[in-house]
């Protein structure tokens, strides 16, 4: 099913045909490469499985746990999970996970961009359905592995804006 979904994603996006990107004069991308970029929208896919495996979307045998339980972490995702009495690995949440809330499903998807490991991460409005206070902890909790990739926050909130190093007001 995953496969299906990371296909219907890819035929969405646009590949560009010329010119080239730079950015923080880190990342050049030109012509036919294939950028490393993870783009986390306020609308997130949530598969029938585990949690583990809608992070990961992976075997279960290649799943890293150790990286899943950092990035746990980072989101507050643990703090969820015990409440919600859920073990990662084992409890099989529902397609429309009606376990969680909106907030929560968007951490999900959130953990799933910061597994994939990509040089970009695009938040667009990914974090909107959460809670001013968990936001800014989140995006606070973003900024220890910032030094290793490129995060771009879209938001229409100020407060949310106020956490980031760059602004840019698109109006």
């Amino acid at each position: 099913m995953w496969k299906d979904y990371a296909c219907e994603i890819n035929r969405r996006l646009i590949k560009p045909t010329s010119g080239k990107i730079i950015i923080d004069n880190k990342f050049e991308y030109k012509k036919n490469t294939n950028l490393n970029i993870s783009y986390v929208s306020q609308n997130s896919f949530i598969m029938k499985d585990t949690l583990a495996k809608n992070i990961a979307f992976d075997d279960d045998n290649k799943i890293d746990f150790d990286k899943i339980d950092q990035i746990i972490k980072i989101l507050e995702l643990d703090i969820v999970m015990k409440n919600k009495k859920i073990n990662y690995q084992t409890t099989v949440i529902s397609e429309d996970a009606s376990l969680f809330s909106g907030g929560q499903r968007q951490r999900i998807a959130i953990a799933r961009a910061l597994y994939k490991d990509s040089d970009i991460l695009i938040l667009d409005e990914s974090t909107n359905a959460l809670d001013l206070r968990t936001e800014g902890r989140i995006i606070k909790n973003l900024h220890s592995i910032k030094l290793n990739k490129i995060i771009i926050v879209i938001s229409h909130r100020k407060e949310t804006r106020r956490l980031c190093d760059y602004k840019i007001n698109l109006s």
